[in-house]
């Protein structure tokens, strides 16, 4: 309890807030005490505490009705669900409403479905109070943010804003040699309609059609949403492949501004200074820090948004998992200049086939495979990462020809350094601008955008010349 009110006193808590009743719960056995000897047998006094203690909302049955959107969720038989607290007055079904949203108002609306919240579930009610948290189906173009009130004398609440996306990503119909192969959802009608209803319930999502009829541009609050969303597609079935993150920049004056990210780290005291390093190469720039004497430090960065992409699980690697990373978006700053990305060249396989031991014993001294023996591989697929700066071609599929005749020292044992496997946030990580992600239900690939070997020469040269 005392660790509980530094903790209050730290947060900078009224005199209001740090008069907090304490009650002591067991949640396996259901018992709460408002003191350790009150002979409690059930949950009771955590009841009466929160009817007690808390305010009720202050909201009115008889007041105009004003219902405020703060989520949204979709169903397959109503269509899309608008989420949010009744703040005042009493909505029913089969009477009209005003819709009141970024465009203007629309009249005469009416309820499909209206649901009320038990426990987890939602259930289907014929009307509403004032307080209650409930959902409602039947209104077409609806935002985070909208109100829904009285259809005669429409009165909007105060609107709340979702963050603009920062970051943007290609989503590809996969065309590779292995198209097909693993997935049930491959064409750009798939990709496109699963989107589409990705931004019906994920309201900071924004796809756009490209040129192309098998790309879409797909924006969102950074790369960790982008991770999930592809994740959460590839264990539906879907194959595709993914760009490497660009942020969303603007100009204003004639300067162009990025967006930043104020970072909150918490992590041991022995792993202070390889954090602060790793985010001041990325331009982060610590506004605070603060050491309890508990062995843990809080820190407080401002960092360019694509200082981020990637640095999550290097985070968690430099501070073996002890570390706590939260972001917030903080608004748009000048541009910050060349942040360092990979330095290293790629591992590229110059034809078709499997992966063998011999042939990766003979390059193991050129970089670091992501690969093992018996691994399917293709032109333009990206087998490792390279040593030194430069991709380099390699025949990874080469076999070992065999005779009548072996050496002494023919038959030694040779050990192949194990692959090193990376996950999609690593993958995302990795590629650069020419360099795509393959993702399938059953394998995450690295790739380049232009596989055949010699037109990635020529379009090397052409830029060169362009420079």
């Amino acid at each position: 309890i005392n660790e509980v009110y530094d903790l209050f006193i730290d947060l900078d808590a009224t005199e209001e807030q740090i008069e907090f009743p304490v009650l002591y719960t067991n949640a396996k056995d259901g018992i709460a005490h408002s003191d350790l000897e009150d002979g409690s047998t059930d949950l009771k006094p955590l009841f009466d505490a929160i009817i007690n203690v808390m305010p009720g909302p202050a909201v009115s049955d008889d007041a105009t009705p004003q219902f405020l959107i703060t989520s949204l969720d979709y169903d397959s038989y109503v269509g899309q669900i608008s989420i949010g607290r009744l703040s005042n007055g009493m909505l029913e079904m089969n009477k009209q409403y005003a819709h009141c949203g970024m465009n203007g108002i629309d009249h005469n609306i009416k309820f499909s479905a209206l649901y009320t919240f038990e426990g987890l579930k939602r259930k289907a009610v014929d009307k509403v109070e004032a307080g209650d948290i409930v959902a409602i189906a039947g209104i077409s173009k609806v935002n985070i943010g909208d109100t829904v009130t009285d259809n005669e004398n429409p009165i909007a609440l105060e609107r709340i804003e979702v963050d603009e996306p920062t970051v943007s990503m290609i989503f590809y119909v996969n065309n590779g040699p292995m198209a097909g192969q693993e997935g049930k959802y491959l064409t750009s009608r798939n990709l496109k309609e699963r989107l589409e209803k990705e931004t019906l319930t994920n309201v900071a999502l924004r796809v756009r059609q490209l040129d192309r009829a098998d790309a879409f541009e797909v924006s969102g609050r950074g790369e960790l949403q982008m991770a999930i969303l592809i994740e959460t597609m590839r264990r539906e079935g879907f194959e595709l492949m993914v760009s490497k993150p660009q942020v969303i920049t603007r100009e204003v004056d004639g300067k162009r501004q990025e967006p930043v990210e104020r970072v909150y780290v918490d992590v041991p005291d022995e792993f202070v200074g390889a954090v602060t390093e790793k985010l001041s190469v990325r331009k982060g720039r610590m506004e605070n820090m603060v050491n309890h004497g508990t062995g843990r430090v809080n820190m407080e960065f401002v960092i360019p948004s694509r200082g981020m992409i990637g640095f999550r699980s290097q985070f968690l690697t430099d501070t073996k998992g002890s570390g706590v990373l939260n972001t917030l978006f903080e608004g748009y700053a000048d541009w910050a200049g060349q942040i360092p990305h990979r330095t290293k060249g790629a591992l590229v396989a110059d034809r078709t086939g499997k992966a063998t031991a011999y042939a990766l014993i003979n390059m193991s001294d050129r970089g670091e495979f992501f690969v093992e023996p018996g691994t399917i591989v293709y032109e333009g697929m990206i087998v490792g990462e390279r040593n030194r700066h430069g991709d380099l071609n390699i025949n990874i599929v080469r076999e070992k020809k065999l005779t009548n005749m072996r050496a002494a020292s023919a038959e030694q044992t040779v050990t192949i350094r194990p692959p090193r496997p990376l996950s999609l946030d690593q993958c995302i990580e990795f590629i650069s601008e020419d360099e795509l992600v393959e993702v399938t239900p059953e394998n995450i690939r690295l790739r380049k955008f232009e596989m055949n070997q010699s037109k990635r020469a020529s379009l090397a040269k052409k830029m060169k010349q362009e420079d």
